[in-house]
């Protein structure tokens, strides 16, 4: 799916690897979400792909005269001098993104302010205006139309959206270059020489994509076999998955950063060295879909609409949960990571531990920003927390000790690469299953030719992007817009 998807599903069967065209029902069989979800992935792969290789990476349709449209157009509003963003239509990498509101303003878009993107622009600076275009998954809690009333209460499916924002990112160390391709562009005085400085222009773009693509980190993970069970009922003694349930484990980098280096203080054996500042991770066995709407949030207190169906999707004390709300899901930020002290199950309340972050944010009955706790599992991750969240510590071999323990003999591995960094989001699906007392991950030959636990990219969040724009100040903050949008040109049917 390579989304921000975080429902209750099986697992994620789409594979365009694989070249499947169609997943095809069959009578008297069971059904499964996956291969529903796995059939709109298709289509959606195939609709994408088709414009894709037409449009070509990103474009826009033209006018009637063969101008540029206006959609996602790049303007400075006469009054204030804000940065405008143009109503239209706009295509990145065959995705189809929609700006459906007149004179939308850089600041007024939803979630901003963005991370790690301009705010106001400095003098005798040019910067590259972006659209980022991601996947995010929306439940009841985020839109109650989304339930049928008529149940009286459950929920049914979900759904993706399609978020495009426009970004500025921040690109100091880059601006030399940035200003060469600038200028290389506007003093270009033939057709070709403004080719060849489109295509430098989109050259540097792709470079700069990191800037919100995955992180570059892989993991791999693995059931272990574990002490056997003289239960009568009990799992088999071969299982290496000792979990009661089949689960889909959710790995989740918590806080951007590189790995921490293992240091620990040599009073109390806390972690030190850079662990203020490392990668951290958190995990669910159930895809971080177990969550609970916040009615009011008041200090460290919080009233919720429900405390789960069952006490398997409930919360207890000691438990870790995350604060989350349409602004952070939308800025693609974590949200403060917070420990269960007491429940109140009268009142439908929590008490959280004290923390050492920032004051919590507030909110009211009836939060417009739709605000949730969202349940993490990991309980039992010793003294190697950071800020609520576990320490990323990389290894490479199939030594116990250079792995790292979840749950039930599910374990997970950051293997150490030539250049490695953990983003925040970037997450791994780990699908553990019951019959087969193991998870359900690629295995591969290593050195010595054994088959042992493949190393994966982060499941998703998968972002694309397109450059729109370059921006130039000069002395006097006058403002030069340099449009960087590809037209598509309308086919001239025959009459």
């Amino acid at each position: 799916m390579q989304g921000e998807y975080r429902g209750d599903f099986t697992r994620d069967t789409f594979d365009p690897l694989k070249r499947f065209s169609r997943v095809l029902m069959q009578q008297g069989r069971v059904q499964l979400d996956a291969d529903w979800n796995e059939q709109t992935s298709i289509l959606l792969h195939y609709m994408r792909s088709l414009a894709a290789d037409l449009i070509g990476p990103h474009g826009g349709p033209a006018k009637s005269d063969g101008q540029p449209g206006e959609g996602f157009n790049i303007s400075q509003s006469d009054g204030d001098g804000s940065m405008m963003i143009g109503k239209g239509h706009y295509y990145v990498d065959g995705i189809l993104c929609e700006n459906d509101v007149d004179n939308l303003t850089y600041t007024g878009q939803p979630g901003y302010p963005f991370p790690n993107s301009i705010v106001k622009g400095v003098a005798n600076s040019s910067y590259l205006v972006f659209l980022d275009v991601w996947e995010r998954h929306v439940t009841y809690v985020e839109d109650d139309s989304l339930r049928e009333v008529a149940l009286g209460g459950p929920d049914t499916a979900s759904r993706a959206q399609v978020v495009c924002q426009v970004k500025v990112p921040l690109l100091a160390e880059a601006q030399g270059e940035l200003q060469g391709l600038v200028d290389g562009f506007t003093n270009a005085l033939s057709a070709a020489d403004k080719k060849t400085a489109l295509q430098n222009i989109d050259i540097f773009a792709a470079d700069q994509a990191t800037f919100f693509a995955q992180s570059k980190s892989q993991m791999r993970a693995r059931a272990r076999h574990r002490e056997t069970s003289l239960e009568p009922c009990g799992i088999p003694p071969e299982s290496k998955f000792r979990g009661a349930e089949n689960q889909l484990y959710r790995v989740e980098i918590h806080r951007t950063g590189l790995a921490w280096n293992g240091v620990k203080d040599q009073k109390e054996g806390n972690p030190s060295g850079n662990a203020k500042t490392a990668a951290t991770f958190k995990w669910s066995r159930d895809n971080g879909c177990v969550i609970f709407p916040i009615l009011m949030l008041s200090g460290e207190m919080a009233t919720l609409a429900n405390l789960g169906r069952d006490a398997s999707l409930s919360l207890r004390e000691n438990d870790w949960v995350e604060i989350v709300d349409d602004t952070l899901a939308l800025q693609g930020r974590s949200g403060p990571l917070l420990q269960i002290a007491k429940i109140d199950r009268d009142e439908m309340s929590v008490t959280f531990k004290p923390h050492d972050g920032p004051d919590l944010p507030q909110y009211d009955h009836n939060d417009s920003k739709h605000p949730l706790l969202r349940r993490w599992d990991h309980r039992d991750a010793g003294n190697n927390l950071s800020d609520g969240a576990v320490l990323i510590l990389e290894g490479d071999g199939e030594q116990e000790n250079y792995w790292l323990q979840l749950e039930d003999g599910v374990e997970i591995q950051f293997p150490k690469l030539n250049v490695n960094s953990y983003r925040a989001g970037d997450y791994w699906l780990v699908p553990a299953r019951i019959a087969t007392g193991d998870v359900i991950w690629p295995m591969e030959k290593n050195a010595d030719n054994n088959l042992v636990a493949g190393s994966l990219p982060p499941h998703g969040i998968d972002h694309h992007v397109a450059p729109l724009a370059v921006i130039s100040l000069n002395a006097q903050n006058q403002t030069t817009v340099i449009d960087l949008r590809r037209t598509i040109r309308r086919l001239a049917l025959p009459i």
